[in-house]
Parts: C-alpha cells; sequence; structure tokens
C-alpha cells in the first residue's frame, strides 16, 4: 500500500508502506485525508527547527524531520466491518492500528468533512485558551483553514459572532455568505477585547497587538516553524495590559484539561463537525495521483483560492 514520503525539502512521492504490522493491529482503508496546508508546508519544506522535532512529531510518523519522512495527522477511512473512523495517521492508502486508535464516525457526515476533525481541535481549543465568555465580542485575523473553523465554533458552540479581517477576496466572501461580518483591516481606528491571530503572518499577530483595548486578550495560532517573527511591544502593548497567549493542540486548554482527555476533545469535534453548517466551507479534493504535484504548488506558496484541501483515495 502506498505512503506519501517527503524525500527531500522539494520532492514528494507515492511509495510503497514499510511497515510491518503486528498481530493486534487492523487495518484502516483511507478514503480521505487533509491536507494541513499551514504546518504541512512547513514541514515539507524542511523548516521545522531541530528543538521543535519531538513535539512536531505527529502519531504513527514515520521517518524524522531531516527527511524521508512520511507526515500528516487527520485521516478517514473504513475499518475491516466496514465501520468509518478518524484516525491520527500520516497521508496513505492504508494505516494498521490498534483497535482503541481511532473513532468512529457518525453515518449522518459525509466522510471528507470528517477529515475536519484534527483542526477543528485546533480552533475548538484556541476557544477555551481564550476562556471565551456570554458576551465577548471577538476579531478573527485570517480566514484561512483554522480562521473558517474557529469562526463556525465560536457561533456553533459558545454563541459568539466574530467580525473577521481578511484581505484575500475569496476568503472574505466566503466569510460574508456564512453571514459574518468583515473587513480589510486597513484604516481601522477601533480597538477589540478579544482577537485571535489566525493569518499565519507576524503582520496579522501585530495588526491584532496595534488594534488591542485595554487588558485585551490576543491568542496567537500561528506556527512559524524556523522562521524568526518580529513585532513591536513598543507603543501601548505593556500600558494596556495585554495578554498575548499562545494556542497550539498538543495539548488540551488548562480550562478543560482536568475533566477532558485529548481523545475527548476529538470526539467533541467530531460532534460538532455532524452540524451541516460546517458543509458551507469549500472542499477541494485532491486526486491520489495529483499530490506529490500538489505538494510542489504548496512549497511554491502558489495555491489557487480555496479553505481546505482533501487528497481523496478513491472509493
Amino acid at each position: 500500500m502506498s505512503v506519501l514520503w517527503h524525500t527531500s525539502a522539494s520532492h514528494s512521492e507515492w511509495a510503497p508502506s514499510t511497515h510491518t504490522p503486528t498481530p493486534s493491529q487492523e487495518p484502516i482503508t483511507a478514503r480521505f485525508s487533509l491536507i494541513s496546508t499551514g504546518t504541512e508546508r512547513l514541514v515539507s519544506r524542511g523548516r521545522v527547527p531541530e528543538s521543535a522535532f519531538d513535539a512536531m512529531r505527529v502519531p504513527n510518523m514515520a521517518g524524522d524531520f531531516n527527511f524521508p519522512l512520511n507526515y500528516g495527522y487527520s485521516l478517514v477511512g473504513l475499518d475491516p466491518h466496514g465501520q468509518a473512523v478518524h484516525c491520527l495517521h500520516p497521508h496513505a492508502r492504508q494505516a494498521w492500528l490498534e483497535a482503541g486508535d481511532s473513532i468512529a464516525l457518525p453515518a449522518s457526515a459525509p466522510l471528507d468533512r470528517m477529515t475536519l476533525t484534527s483542526n477543528l481541535e485546533t480552533a475548538m481549543n484556541a476557544a477555551w485558551d481564550a476562556e471565551v465568555g456570554a458576551g465577548d465580542e471577538a476579531l478573527i485575523c485570517g480566514f484561512g483553514t483554522v480562521g473558517a473553523l474557529l469562526a463556525l465554533t465560536l457561533r456553533l458552540a459558545h454563541g459568539i459572532e466574530a467580525t473577521i479581517v481578511e484581505q484575500n477576496r475569496f476568503r472574505a466572501d466566503v466569510a460574508r455568505e456564512l453571514g459574518f461580518e468583515t473587513q480589510d483591516g486597513r484604516n481601522d481606528p477601533a480597538s477589540y477585547s478579544l482577537m485571535f491571530n489566525a493569518s499565519g503572518s507576524q503582520n496579522g499577530l501585530q495588526w491584532c497587538l496595534d488594534h488591542a483595548a485595554f487588558e485585551a486578550r490576543v491568542i496567537e495560532l500561528c506556527w512559524y516553524g524556523s522562521t524568526p517573527v518580529t513585532v513591536n511591544l513598543g507603543g501601548a502593548f505593556h500600558f494596556n495590559r495585554v495578554r498575548l497567549v499562545s494556542s497550539q493542540v498538543g495539548h488540551v486548554a488548562p480550562s478543560k484539561r482536568h475533566t477532558l482527555a485529548a481523545r475527548d476533545r476529538r470526539a467533541a469535534a467530531i460532534d460538532l463537525l455532524t452540524d451541516a453548517a460546517f458543509d458551507a466551507l469549500p472542499r477541494e479534493h485532491v486526486p491520489f495521483d495529483d499530490v506529490p504535484a500538489f505538494f510542489d504548488t504548496l512549497r511554491a506558496g502558489t495555491l489557487p483560492n480555496g479553505l481546505f484541501w482533501i487528497i481523496d483515495y478513491g472509493a
């Protein structure tokens, strides 16, 4: 069975699996897996700093970040009984897992929608890290993969309508079609008490800091790999007692950690994804044979307009 290998910082290919299953493992036949474009662009370009190798390693990953490696962490497929499941596994036609490593999916939801599970966990964790409460007015800078999921999470799980800052016309149009207020961020004199940076850019983080109200919370969701980030913490950052909070999915947010394990959070994300509202977010299928070329485009930073790209392994 084929596995996607990044063999260098400039090449990806499908190759036969070298995994030898143990007697306790069962095969999961892949149907779809999500390409988390922000993280996987950095990984496939070799932009993971050595200090982060252990933290960035994902379940069932093969190889290492110095190449070659097999990466990915949101795969949906069928177990030997025909049950649809979600699992944390790199891109591959077949995953061999222990029986408890996958979570059964409801029959009512499209399988490609359920590949959003892992990134939805990131969005849910961010809301928990922000300690979102009733009446909060939130702003999200960036309506990409995580920003779009966060906006729907705040609406569906917390009853909060976020304002979206997005300069990409396609993404801004999608946000407006979903009923969110949008702006391009230019010439905005307002200040905000709760902001999430999901732009993937230090400019987005700086925008949030520059528009922070007194004792505002700024939640940083972006991971920059080995790219240095410079922001200006002069001006009103200290005087306004701004809280800058890092949010990352590797650990359940402190406010939920005493009651929820990581598997519980994944189950909660799956439950939220049963809402058909997520089908308003466009999902692009990448045919199996086109995946290596897709990663060439991803590395070059020349993806066409879109929000989600999902590997389609065929029936």
